[in-house]
């Protein structure tokens, strides 16, 4: 809600700058598969959530700190490429967010996002 009438729609954005620890183990048996868990520490440069109300964008934005948990698994697919496939929760608690513009206000909001990763490395 913004000046008490519903926000029809909207979209967000995020940036992060993360150091992460990672255990590595061996849950299939297969020297060219590894798999690891990993937790870490997440600066969110920016979060940026943008309404619409009335044909106008109101928009707001914030940064933070979270924790992350990471899981996922490589491939090895030759002697110095590698695909990385995984899964990360970032939990950044309640961030808050300042009006930008003719955004009236500050925007307070959990945010708690998923996200699957797809990587191709090449080690050098």
């Amino acid at each position: 809600m913004a000046s008490g009438s519903l926000l029809p729609s909207g979209n967000y954005a995020s940036t992060s700058l993360a150091f992460n620890g990672l255990y590595w183990f061996n849950a299939f048996g297969r020297e060219d598969i590894r798999t690891y868990v990993g937790l870490g520490i997440a600066w969110l440069t920016e979060v940026d959530i943008d309404f619409e109300q009335g044909g106008q964008e109101l928009s707001y934005s914030g940064d933070s700190i979270g924790v992350q948990l990471l899981a996922g698994a490589r491939y090895e697919i030759g002697e110095r490429w590698f695909l990385d496939a995984g899964m990360r929760y970032l939990n950044a608690g309640e961030v808050t967010m300042d009006g930008e513009g003719a955004a009236p206000g500050r925007v307070r909001a959990d945010y708690e996002p998923w996200s699957a990763t797809f990587g191709v490395g090449w080690r050098f």
